[in-house]
């Protein structure tokens, strides 16, 4: 297609579902927009920028506000699975040389911040909004650190419970003698 603009007409194939309508296609070369016209040539239900698509390396899914994003969407995302590509993962609480919090020093962050440390707040979130493959990973850590104490608790558990086992038989042995 060398032309500037360009209308192109698309009938449906006669079928049993044939209402006579149609669509119309306009390829606008000045402004790189593709334009979509149901059968009264009237009514455009559908814009595509080429040159968001191709020339800026961008896409926008009802909106033409992109920010820094390649690709934009206004309104909610549909989908069966993302893959988010991680630059870092959260195994590091699992090394010797990490410094898990003790449990008051978490209380006192909590209680004077009102969210978990390295846990952006309601407020941050709400200006700024989550990078899913940082907060998955944030989250990771979380759920990674509750594990190590719940480990802690466990053995402290079991050494109290052989301390009670042992308590009861010297209470055996004194009400024997």
């Amino acid at each position: 297609m060398n032309h500037t603009n360009s209308y192109f007409t698309i009938h449906p194939y006669n079928s049993s579902y044939d209402d006579g309508s149609y669509v119309k296609v306009f390829y606008d070369g000045n402004n790189k927009l593709i334009h979509f016209w149901n059968s009264d040539s009237a009514t455009q239900f559908t814009g595509v920028k080429l040159g968001n698509l191709y020339s800026m390396g961008k896409v926008g899914i009802g909106t033409t506000t992109f920010g820094s994003h390649k690709l934009a969407v206004e309104g909610s995302i549909g989908a069966r699975e993302i893959k988010v590509e991680a630059s870092g993962w959260s195994d590091f609480v699992f090394a010797n040389d990490y410094e898990l919090p003790t449990l008051e020093e978490l209380e006192a962050y909590i209680t004077k911040n009102k969210h978990l440390p390295e846990i952006p707040s309601e407020a941050e979130v709400t200006k700024n909004g989550i990078y899913l493959g940082e907060m998955n990973t944030k989250l990771l850590q979380k759920i990674e650190e509750l594990t190590l104490y719940l480990i802690e608790e466990h053995k402290q558990n079991q050494m109290l419970q052989q301390k009670v086992e042992q308590l009861e038989q010297k209470l055996e042995g004194l009400d024997r003698g």
